[in-house]
């Protein structure tokens, strides 16, 4: 294989990639940011959900009042566990926890009780980023045979 198309493919994977990650990061971001405003739960009911033989999710039922109007939600924690059991000593845990309803203040029947900045996926875009600009302009010549 030649080492302008060699150089090439890498570009095009790694640029590639880099778009991937940096679209994933930017709407996860746009989320995080957009679920600003935060209240109190007015009700909370607790399940298990089961995903698969291996995979249980605490999952969070909610209710919450904004502008005394009444909204409910879901949501389902972002911590897999391999049985019930486990799970459910989960929510025993989140149950001591002070928990607020994250919502977006334009439109507050999108909330959530998990709130979690992407910091993996810009981490991963910014290495990305560094790769693609590696291959791009500091190695032209990275292949030659002498």
């Amino acid at each position: 294989m030649s080492t302008s198309v060699l150089r090439y493919f890498l570009l095009i994977v790694f640029g590639g990639a880099w778009l991937t990650y940096s679209g994933i990061a930017a709407f996860k971001y746009y989320e995080y940011w957009r679920i600003s405003s935060s209240v109190e739960p007015s009700s909370l009911n607790w399940v298990v959900i089961k995903k698969n033989e291996e995979s249980f999710y605490p999952a969070t039922l909610y209710g919450y009042k904004n502008n005394n109007l009444d909204y409910t939600g879901k949501t389902l924690w972002s911590s897999r566990y391999l049985n019930e059991w486990t799970a459910s000593e989960a929510i025993e845990r989140l149950k001591k926890v002070r928990l607020n309803v994250w919502f977006d203040a334009t439109e507050p029947e999108i909330s959530t009780l998990e709130r979690i900045f992407p910091l993996k996926s810009i981490v991963y875009s910014i290495i990305l980023f560094f790769l693609f600009v590696y291959f791009a302009v500091l190695t032209p010549n990275f292949c030659l045979k002498k």
